[in-house]
């Protein structure tokens, strides 16, 4: 054997010679709890998808505000129209809609956001050390309303 092989042979015979600690079992999480957690690293826990407008890298966050989406796009012309003349979503005047919707609450947002100096506008954000994050939502409502 060359001294090469005999090192090699003792570091095998080193590994196997070490215990292997099984791993510690996960928790699954709750159904309450966020499974996707995008702002690993920073003091938010949050989704990127869940952002509506402005900054949307955790790491740059430092005035979040939050909304109640389904409640903003129920407040919408479009989606009362849908809900009175009892259109499908999936149809085609039902997707022309919502997108509509989606784009006015969006524009709102937008419009809140910048006036009230938040870095962005979030459907869901929670902090890590259990801060509040403010709700807008009454405020776009008014926005959206022209009110």
């Amino acid at each position: 054997m060359t001294r090469a092989s005999r090192r090699v042979a003792a570091a095998a015979l080193l590994l196997l010679s070490v215990p292997v600690l099984a791993a510690a079992p996960r928790e699954t999480p709750t159904t309450t709890e966020v499974t996707s957690d995008d702002g690993r690293g920073t003091d938010y826990i949050l989704n990127r998808s869940d952002n509506i407008c402005g900054l949307d890298n955790p790491r740059q966050l430092t005035r979040p505000a939050k909304i109640d989406y389904d409640v903003l796009l129920a407040e919408t012309s479009e989606m009362k129209l849908m809900k009175k003349e009892k259109i499908n979503a999936s149809s085609p005047r039902g997707i022309q809609l919502r997108t509509a919707a989606a784009k006015k609450v969006s524009r709102a947002c937008e419009k809140v956001r910048s006036d009230k100096s938040y870095c962005s506008v979030w459907k869901s954000i929670r902090r890590r050390d259990g801060k509040r994050i403010k709700d807008i939502t009454t405020l776009v409502k008014k926005e959206i309303s022209g009110k």
